[in-house]
């Protein structure tokens, strides 16, 4: 920000202090005023002494340094706010949406259960009405979502409130988890992950077709969702983990690129804020071009963390499978392949496979090198150590904090050298099967 300020103030401060020498000058002479404030636009006079030759030679040089200074700065700038931010394609022009029948849904969703309770709070004879509604548009909510769908957002049309109505998503999803919560105490724990899983897949459709902020509520939303998958994971069955492992690889697979998605937020911020938004960007863009904002920086690790938790869950739940149907997880990832996995689910941060670590008897880790992109051997410190620091790896529970700061989830820990020690903090350690502590 010094940077730029001082880009802008430089030229303008040299400019003044011209101007006042030669404003200084013009009062000091024994010329008319006329004469003195003329003199930039006059050749010199064969008559004019050395000494007062110089003097003019020096301002005037020194007039067109600085006038140069301020016009090809504001040159190019003008010529760069021209252009704008480009219209990027509409790739979902001709595509079926289910998204605008979801939206639908959960706008009446949300007038009806406005709490956020579980449908079985309004089962009583004055609500059972309400209670029978509720249920049915769950039914077709977690029917359509299942379809990847996109934001309905067109550019020419796209409004402020549009944009940043958020609240009726997360409510949503609030009302599914609430139900997962439900089942999940009536230890329907399959039951439970569809309503995760539910939540997760609305939570991909926001986060396709839109701008920045719909993004960023659909990482949030599948946040809740992934959370209570989080929560089940060690209670499922085997054709129901296998059942979440192909619908959260198809999610993997249909992402929209956040470079598309910053395109289209750009354009947006283009075509709201005019000419000021414009002159901001080309100030930046003008000082560096490769300059990265904290909420550039901030949204690129939501991304990161979303993908990494997404396909660390599919390996866990593989590996989870292998272990029940063969009595012990697997040595090696590649032994999943192709039973349990098409392909080894690959680290966003490395771009590399998943890492995972197995030591007798039936303990393991599954995890990503995390933000400094090296492996450090399944070391895990919090949230925010992953966030700034290098020489920690993140795992399934490091996201949890993520979404639920201060709530981990409670794995048995194993005290072995293999597995390394982060400051004598016991590090979470999977165990199949068993009790949780």
């Amino acid at each position: 920000m010094f940077k730029l300020q001082l880009l802008i103030y430089a030229p303008v401060a040299f400019t003044a202090a011209v101007l006042l020498l030669a404003a200084m000058w013009a009062g000091i002479s024994t010329r008319h005023w006329f004469v003195r404030a003329s003199w930039l636009m006059r050749p010199m006079a064969k008559n004019v002494s050395g000494t007062r030759r110089r003097l003019l030679l020096l301002a005037r040089t020194g007039s067109t340094i600085a006038l140069a200074l301020v016009l090809i700065p504001m040159s190019v700038l003008y010529f760069r706010m021209l252009r704008g931010s480009p219209t990027p394609p509409n790739t979902y022009q001709d595509h079926p949406n289910i998204y605008i029948r979801a939206v639908e849904i959960v706008d009446e969703l949300a007038r009806l259960n406005p709490s956020e309770l579980p449908i079985v709070t309004y089962q009583t004879p004055t609500t059972s009405g309400k209670a029978k509604r509720l249920e049915q548009l769950q039914k077709e909510f977690m029917r359509e979502v299942k379809t990847p769908g996109h934001v309905a957002f067109k550019l020419e049309d796209a409004s402020f409130s549009q944009v940043f109505e958020t609240q009726q998503a997360r409510s949503v999803a609030k009302m599914l988890d609430a139900e997962a919560a439900v089942a999940e105490k009536a230890n329907r724990v399959d039951q439970a992950s569809e309503y995760a899983l539910a939540s997760i897949q609305f939570g991909n459709s926001r986060s396709r077709g839109g701008v920045l902020i719909q993004w960023l509520v659909g990482v949030a939303v599948e946040g809740i969702g992934m959370n209570r998958i989080l929560d089940v994971r060690d209670r499922l069955t085997v054709p129901r983990m296998r059942a979440l492992i192909s619908e959260l690889q198809k999610i993997d697979q249909s992402r929209e690129s956040l470079e598309l998605i910053q395109a289209r937020d750009a354009a947006f911020t283009d075509r709201e804020y005019k000419w000021v938004g414009r002159l901001t960007a080309a100030l930046y863009q003008l000082w560096n071009p490769d300059f990265s904002s904290p909420q550039e920086k901030a949204v690129r690790n939501a991304q990161l963390r979303r993908d990494s938790a997404l396909r660390l869950t599919i390996a866990d739940l593989a590996v989870r499978c292998y272990q029940l149907d063969n009595g012990n997880p697997p040595r090696e990832l590649n032994q999943l392949v192709p039973e349990y996995l098409e392909a080894l689910p690959i680290d966003p941060h490395s771009g590399k496979p998943v890492l995972y670590q197995f030591n007798p008897p039936g303990q393991w880790i599954i995890y990503s090198v995390g933000s400094d992109g090296k492996d450090d051997g399944g070391v895990f410190g919090s949230y925010t150590d992953t966030l700034g620091k290098s020489g920690y790896d993140l795992d399934l529970d490091i996201n949890r904090d993520w979404w639920t700061p201060g709530e981990r989830l409670s794995c048995t820990r194993a005290r072995s050298p293999s597995f390394g020690l982060d400051s004598g903090h016991m590090q979470p350690r999977c165990v199949l099967p068993g009790p949780k502590n």
